[in-house]
């Protein structure tokens, strides 16, 4: 265990500081908040403008994500800090936000008129 442990803490010293790691977690970063715009107008674009307005509660766990992960891995790309775990947030990110874009997809396209 110890060993392993000793090897992890490698893996992260050497991780740190690479400028390749840094400038992907600023572009991942970049994207997640070019996916909220998108989401913003998608959403706009797709919703029923004289129904009740529920499309939109689908913002708040996209600014969730936005907030709790993509928003820390920036600030640590920026500081070039942490730059392990930064990438670590936005991969997390960008695969609840796939998932999260399909499922506001389907959901549109079930309440469509056929």
């Amino acid at each position: 265990l110890g060993l392993m442990l000793l090897q992890i803490k490698k893996l992260f010293r050497c991780l740190d500081g690479q400028q390749s790691v840094r400038i992907a977690v600023l572009i991942l970063g970049g994207l997640q908040v070019g996916f909220w715009l998108y989401l913003f107008l998608y959403i706009a674009q797709h919703s029923n403008p004289k129904g009740d307005g529920m499309e939109w509660v689908a913002m708040a766990p996209a600014t969730g994500v936005l907030g709790a992960l993509v928003w820390p891995a920036l600030q640590f790309g920026a500081k070039n800090e942490l730059l392990f775990l930064a990438l670590l947030l936005t991969c997390t990110a960008a695969l609840i936000n796939v998932a999260f874009l399909l499922e506001i997809a389907r959901e549109f396209a079930e309440s469509m008129p056929q």
